[in-house]
Formats: structure tokens, C-alpha cells, sequence
């Protein structure tokens, strides 16, 4: 199975993503959305890994201390870049989601995987081909998506399937009172 670990985003903010991606697959651009009720935040991907694996991922997650913050949703852009998409996401602002990315990070670490180098985002959608964003950059650059309180992140199993990646929860881990 395919883990990753997210923190879930609140579904009326999902629900404005997906109508910026239809919005773009409406303009012509060859892009393929995310379903909303697939969008989160991932502070790291992890990759295969087996039952074994996915129990001891879960025992080091445990350890992560981390109280509730506050996570805003505000800008548009893309990786590697706006002319050249791959992914393309809404903006994330939250000094504590990096630091709990980090958190985990260093939780991981002992279970031999790297340190990945953070940027929180809310990826909408993906190119099929090469376009050009900038319309829908400036559009958006500056549009506020909604803000929640985070007070869980969770270790999910990706299954590849003909419609898409079907996700389930592992396990959830709660902040501090």
C-alpha cells in the first residue's frame, strides 16, 4: 500500500477547490482535478510500504506532540511552475503546519525515511500537458479560500483504482489539550 500522512482539510474549503478546478478543465485547459473529497494537506508522502512497515509508521507518529493551530487557504500556483505545471495547488499559511511537518519528519527518521524539504499546499488538480496558468494566477493570487483549526493530522493508505485513488485512514492523531 501507498502511505502518506495529511492533515484533512474542512470540506467547504475542498469544495472551492474543485470549483477552481472545473473552472479550468471549463476554459479548455487540458488539466485533470482532484476529487474534493481527496484533497488534504500532506506533510509527507511516504510511499510503499507493507503491514510491518505501516504499524511502525504508526507507533513513531504517536510519539508527535503538537497542539491545535490555525491553517489559512489563500493564493493559486503550481509546480514547478505556473507556465510549466505539473501540480497545481492553492496556497497554505501556517508557520505551525511546517513545524509539524517537521515534527514528523524527525519521527520518521529513525524508521530510515529521508528529510524532505516542506511547502504546504492544496493541490487541486494536475496538468495532462503543457499550458499556461497565469490567467488563473493572477486571478487568484490573492483570493482567501477560508481558514480552519487543525486538531488531527492522519496516516493514510492510498489504493490505486480505474477511478481514481481511493483513500482510508490508518490512523489519526490528535493534538493536545
Amino acid at each position: 500500500m501507498r502511505l502518506f500522512i495529511a492533515v484533512q482539510v474542512p470540506a467547504q474549503i475542498r469544495e472551492k477547490g474543485a470549483e477552481i478546478a472545473r473552472e479550468m478543465v471549463a476554459s479548455g485547459l487540458p488539466i485533470r482535478m482532484v476529487a474534493a473529497q481527496n484533497m488534504h494537506l500532506t506533510l509527507k508522502f511516504l510511499g510503499e510500504a507493507d503491514e510491518t512497515k505501516a504499524a511502525a509508521v504508526k507507533k513513531a507518529l504517536e510519539t508527535v506532540a503538537f497542539d491545535k493551530f490555525g491553517v489559512s487557504i489563500c493564493g493559486f500556483g503550481a509546480f514547478p511552475s505556473i507556465t510549466r505545471p505539473n501540480a497545481i495547488w492553492l496556497g497554505c499559511k501556517s508557520a505551525e503546519l511546517g513545524a509539524l511537518a517537521a515534527k514528523i519528519d524527525a519521527a520518521l527518521a529513525q524508521l530510515g525515511f529521508p528529510h524532505e524539504k516542506f511547502s504546504g499546499h492544496l493541490t487541486i488538480g494536475r496538468a495532462k500537458a503543457r499550458c499556461d496558468l497565469q490567467e488563473f494566477a493572477k486571478k487568484y493570487a490573492d483570493f482567501d479560500f477560508g481558514a480552519f483549526e487543525a486538531a488531527s493530522f492522519a496516516l493514510i493508505a492510498s489504493q490505486l483504482a480505474s477511478g481514481g485513488p481511493v483513500y482510508s485512514v490508518i490512523g489519526e492523531f490528535f493534538a493536545g489539550e
